[in-house]
């Protein structure tokens, strides 16, 4: 849970999703410290899971196309700032590739 959750933590920004929505799925973290013990889900952090899921699945990543420059992004979001390796080619039915 702790893994999943730090990955969660780490892509939010890039899915657009808020610590709002996140909240019921980090609240799993709270109580016994134990990371072999047990945890249920609660009715709100089933509701979140399926909207972390459908952001996941409609963001995409590429492989890299060694002709072409790599390019680097680096922005903030919501005062952190995030840094991602890209690629742009006008011949691409989307021209810039998240690699």
């Amino acid at each position: 849970l702790q893994k999943l959750l730090g990955v969660i933590n780490w892509l939010h920004p890039l899915l657009g999703l808020d610590n709002v929505m996140l909240r019921p799925l980090f609240e799993l973290l709270k109580g016994e410290s134990c990371l072999t013990s047990p945890r249920s889900l609660t009715s709100a952090a089933t509701q979140a899971l399926p909207q972390v899921e459908n952001a996941i699945a409609e963001r995409q990543a590429h492989r890299v196309v060694e002709e072409l420059p790599i390019q680097l992004y680096v922005f903030t979001v919501q005062m952190h700032p995030i840094g991602l390796i890209a690629q742009w080619n006008e011949a691409w039915k989307e021209p810039l590739h998240f690699l």
